[in-house]
């Protein structure tokens, strides 16, 4: 693409080409240190079994946001997702949960993808996905 002289699309891509190889790095990295420190418990949580506890390892790394889960597409890299400012005002509170399966439908968002729920101060309730919000006041 540089060649062609269309230098935005491939800082674009260059930037995608240095994300995807550095999460497939650091994910080993988070994997090795889960599996570390979830070996102690293989035999009282996970009844011996080191299969279980490496899928509990790896289910902790979609759990951090670092991958997506699409079935039957396949595991890929998380991309870093545009965000917005959510304001809250005197009265508002904000909580984060994990969404049911019709809310990650409804907002269109991956597997291990926490919500952010605000409160508003004259009792309405707004759902956000966490990973597209900053919150501000």
């Amino acid at each position: 693409m540089a060649r062609q002289r269309r230098f935005v699309e491939h800082h674009r891509w260059m930037i995608r080409s240095f994300a995807l190889t550095t999460s497939i790095a650091l994910n080993r990295v988070w994997l090795i240190l889960f599996i570390v420190l979830l070996l102690p418990h293989v035999d009282t949580t996970y009844g011996g079994d080191q299969d279980a506890m490496i899928r509990a390892a790896a289910g902790a790394i979609v759990w951090l946001g670092l991958v997506i889960v699409q079935p039957p597409r396949g595991t890929f890299v998380r991309s870093m997702e545009p965000t917005e400012t959510v304001t809250l005002l005197k009265g508002d509170t904000a909580s984060a949960r994990m969404p049911t399966p019709a809310v990650r439908k409804e907002l269109d968002i991956g597997e291990g993808v926490p919500v952010l729920v605000v409160f508003r101060a004259d009792g309405s309730r707004e759902l956000y996905p966490a990973d597209r919000i900053r919150v501000g006041r």
